[in-house]
């Protein structure tokens, strides 16, 4: 086997070996199945207040969206009552 040879073999196996382990990842485990429940403040705009529709709008919201979205979730916000500080 000359030494190109070898070079492809290798990085054959290289690619092989990363493409198993990418289709080998299990699917997210959450405690209601399918949905990510995020624990929100709703009263903190820019990065988390409630619409008038009730809907969950800001930074935090639009960044948790996406991440669920991207492991085939939905997200379940649940509100907390404001607090005054430590």
């Amino acid at each position: 086997m000359t030494r190109t040879s070898l070079h492809a073999a290798v990085a054959a196996g290289l690619v092989e070996g990363a493409l198993t382990a990418a289709s080998a990842v299990a699917a997210p485990v959450t405690i209601t199945p399918g949905t990510l429940t995020i624990c929100t403040y709703p009263g903190f705009a820019p990065f988390t207040s409630s619409a008038s529709n009730g809907a969950w709008v800001g930074w935090d919201a639009s960044l948790l969206t996406k991440f669920a979205a991207q492991r085939g979730l939905t997200v379940k916000p649940v509100p907390v009552d404001p607090f005054d500080g430590m």
